[in-house]
């Protein structure tokens, strides 16, 4: 997405899991010290069957994102941004840098 268009989101996730925790704040307290509250998520996931003739899926997450990105022929500085699960992302200090053989 554009800058100005990340700019407006930047805060987005963090905004949500703090309106999530709100929620939850005002759900324990209504509901007392004498009640016991369950949580169920992902009802609504589907297992993923792509992968089951092969043993299923496999993911691989880099703990030395360092190594990997040099192996990978990246110079100069970066950054690694966590996204979700074996998602990330490296952000460049210049655009050169990223266009860099």
């Amino acid at each position: 997405p554009p800058a100005k268009e990340q700019a407006e989101h930047a805060t987005a996730i963090e905004y949500g899991y703090r309106q999530m925790d709100a929620l939850l704040g005002e759900l324990v307290a209504l509901a007392g010290e004498h009640t016991t509250l369950v949580f169920c998520t992902a009802l609504s996931q589907e297992p993923c069957l792509l992968y089951e003739d092969q043993g299923g899926k496999v993911a691989f997450r880099p703990h030395a994102f360092e190594d990997l990105l040099r192996f990978a022929g990246v110079e100069g500085a970066f950054t690694v941004a966590p996204v979700m699960s074996h998602y990330f992302h490296v952000y460049l200090e210049s655009e050169a840098s990223a266009a860099a053989p």
